[in-house]
C-alpha cells in the first residue's frame, strides 16, 4: 500500500476530462485507484468503469472536491491533477518514484503551449513560475493541478480551505510549508492544461476571479508574499494596477525562455490588471 496511489480529480463538466482519464489508465499499477468528484457526463462513468466516481448532485468548488476524494482515497499517495490537464506518458510512475525515496511533496511541470491563442496566454499568464521549462528545486508554493502528497502530509496539515473557489492551493501548500515540509518542483513530470477558454471574456472571468480569492491568500501570508499594507485599500490597488501588471508582465517575459512568446505581452498585461481590478472590489474583502 505504501507505493499504491489514489489520483484525485476534481470535475465540473469538464470536457476534456475523458482524455485525462485516457491518458491515466494505462499508467495505472493493480492496487491504484482513480477517483473523479464532482459533476461529469454518466456515459464517462460507463467507459472507465474501472474508476470511483463521486457524483456531488451540485456544483462544488475544487478545495471541496478534493476533500471528498481524500477522504474516500485508501491509497497512502495523493496525486492531484486537474480534469482539464493531460498528464504525460510516465507521469505516475515518477510522482511514485520521487514518493518512495521520502519526498512527501511532489510538484511537477505544466506544458504551456497550446493551439489556442486565449489559452496559451491565460497559461503563461498563470503558470510562468511552474512551467516544465523551469529548474527543479524548492518552491514557495505549488498549484493542484499537478502535485503528490503523502498521506501523512494531510493528517499534520489538514483539509483544503473550502471556503476558497480560488488559491486554495497556494493556501495548502502554504500551510505545509508552515508544518516544516519542503515543497518540492520537477518539472519533468509533466501535465499539459488545456482549458476551455477561447474568448477574452473567458479569460477575464478567470483574472476577475482569481483576484478575488487569490487576493485573501496573499493578505493571510504576508510574510510569505511580502504583502504591502496597501493592498487593503481598493482605490490604491485600482490606481496602481497598470504599473502593478506591467512590472509582474515585464518579470515573466525578462525570463529569457519566454522571448517566444512575447506577442503575449498586451494580453498577459491585461490579465494582471484585472486580477488587480478583482483584488479591489468588495467581495475580495
Amino acid at each position: 500500500m505504501t507505493d499504491s496511489v489514489s489520483v484525485i480529480i476534481p470535475t465540473l463538466n469538464e470536457p476534456q476530462l475523458q482524455v485525462c482519464l485516457a491518458s491515466l489508465v494505462p499508467q495505472l499499477l493493480s492496487e491504484d485507484e482513480i477517483i473523479v468528484v464532482g459533476q461529469f457526463d454518466f456515459k464517462i462513468k460507463k467507459q472507465f468503469p474501472m474508476i470511483i466516481f463521486l457524483d456531488t448532485q451540485f456544483p462544488v468548488n475544487a478545495a471541496t472536491a478534493r476533500n471528498i476524494g481524500i477522504r474516500k482515497a485508501t491509497k497512502d499517495i495523493f496525486l492531484f491533477v486537474d480534469s482539464d490537464c493531460i498528464p504525460s506518458e510516465k507521469w505516475i510512475e515518477r510522482h511514485r518514484e520521487l514518493q518512495r525515496k521520502g519526498i512527501a511533496v511532489v510538484g511537477g511541470g505544466v506544458a504551456i503551449h497550446h493551439p489556442n491563442f486565449w489559452t496559451l496566454a491565460d497559461n503563461l499568464s498563470m503558470f510562468h513560475d511552474f512551467t516544465s521549462t523551469q529548474k527543479k528545486g524548492k518552491k514557495a508554493l505549488l498549484p493542484s493541478c499537478n502535485l503528490s502528497v503523502h498521506r501523512s502530509v494531510w493528517l499534520q496539515v489538514g483539509d483544503m480551505d473550502e471556503t476558497l473557489p480560488r488559491g486554495e492551493d497556494s493556501d495548502w501548500t502554504l500551510r505545509m510549508r508552515r508544518h516544516r515540509f519542503s515543497l518540492n518542483f520537477f518539472p519533468h513530470i509533466e501535465v499539459r492544461h488545456s482549458p476551455s477558454r477561447n474568448s477574452w471574456a473567458s479569460v477575464y472571468d478567470h483574472w476577475f476571479q482569481s483576484g478575488i480569492h487569490n487576493i485573501k491568500v496573499r493578505r493571510k501570508y504576508r510574510e510569505e508574499f511580502r504583502t504591502p499594507k496597501w493592498v487593503n485599500y481598493p482605490i490604491y490597488l485600482k490606481v496602481c494596477s497598470p504599473l502593478i501588471a506591467f512590472w509582474a508582465s515585464a518579470k515573466i517575459f525578462s525570463q529569457m525562455r519566454y522571448w517566444q512568446y512575447g506577442f503575449l505581452f498586451p494580453i498577459v498585461y491585461l490579465t494582471k490588471i484585472v486580477y488587480c481590478w478583482g483584488a479591489a472590489t468588495k467581495n475580495s474583502n
